[in-house]
């Protein structure tokens, strides 16, 4: 049976939105004009390009191009992220109940049906406590039943007075450029060796995702590797990689009774991290997996490698694993 597309696309997307905490200063936007008529004045900003994805959004104000994930951030730790999924818009959407999000640590407010770029959607409203701050989150779920975009805006929970329309009006007036050819590796910091058994997939935010047969969302138990890099800051003086790998291995709620088998620190592109082998079982079918997790520390990011397969191919994939984390390069700024 198929896992449902929020069972892992849209996992993968919370969890990344998740690390999108930018620990900057906050500050408010300066020259904000008072002045009803000079603002009238202003000419109407329009959408630009989102790098590596096939979306425009308006870019707010003070936001800048973030070269972590595609989309935009600020300096007062707002940011606006574009992910585009296979499948129909509403299997996103249906992700968004109080039961999906609560064990996420998160809390849905609202969620109403809206149309973006004439395409059907929904517009969701939803909070998430982390690290000790509040944050907001104002999404639009749209598309149709072959693809799907969502775009989702986090700001400190108390920038929601000043922030919550500017960014609706980003998100609402978002154009997707359906034809548009967007090289998945082009913008990304990272390469690897896609020649194996696994085929490159799909890229979600900028993370890339592998599979048997290229294809994706995959079957319980069928192989799938994914590596990207995290957009939160590695604790800086920080040098117990093994316990920062672990408390980020036990943050998946797709398995459970997870349980290290080795773990040991590795060096690749001369690059210092961790690599774990642990067992667990699928969390909806209770299908015995194998997890193979790579961190590599790289200044005040880290870069994350994972491989998942059901346990009866584990002596073969582990090795496929192994062999594409392996061949991990950073490229040169």
């Amino acid at each position: 049976m198929k896992q449902k597309l929020f069972s892992i696309g849209l996992v993968l997307c919370f969890a990344l939105i998740s690390l999108v905490q930018i620990t900057y200063p906050l500050t408010i936007f300066a020259s904000q004009n008072p002045t009803p008529v000079e603002q009238s004045e202003a000419p109407k900003p329009q959408p630009i390009a989102v790098k590596g994805t096939k979306i425009n959004l308006i870019k707010p104000e003070g936001f800048t191009e973030s070269n972590n994930f595609p989309g935009f951030q600020s300096t007062n730790g707002t940011t606006i992220v574009v992910t585009e999924f296979p499948g129909a818009y509403t299997n996103v959407a249906s992700g968004f109940t109080p039961e999906n999000l609560k064990p996420r640590g998160m809390n849905l407010i609202s969620k109403e049906k809206v149309s973006v770029d004439s395409y059907q959607g929904f517009l969701v409203k939803f909070t998430q406590n982390a690290n000790g701050q509040e944050y907001g989150k104002l999404g639009v779920i749209f598309g149709d039943d072959k693809e799907s975009v969502f775009i989702v805006a986090s700001f400190p929970i108390e920038l929601e007075k000043d922030f919550s329309s500017l960014l609706k009006d980003s998100l609402i007036n978002a154009k997707w450029d359906r034809k548009k050819e967007v090289d998945p590796f082009a913008d990304l910091s990272f390469s690897i060796d896609g020649s194996g058994p696994l085929k490159f997939a799909k890229r979600l935010q900028s993370t890339l995702l592998y599979s048997q047969d290229g294809k994706f969302p995959v079957e319980v138990e069928t192989p799938i590797f994914v590596v990207g890099k995290s957009v939160s800051d590695f604790p800086e003086g920080n040098t117990d990689y093994k316990a920062f790998a672990e408390n980020r291995l036990n943050q998946s709620v797709e398995n459970k009774n997870i349980a290290v088998v080795s773990g040991e620190l590795v060096t690749i592109d001369n690059i210092n991290g961790y690599e774990i082998i642990a067992s667990a079982n699928d969390s909806a079918t209770n299908a015995p997996v194998a997890i193979y997790q790579v961190l590599l520390f790289d200044d005040k990011n880290y870069f994350i490698m994972q491989g998942l397969v059901g346990a009866k191919s584990k002596d073969q994939f582990l090795v496929e694993f192994k062999k594409i984390a392996r061949s991990f390069k950073k490229k040169a700024n």
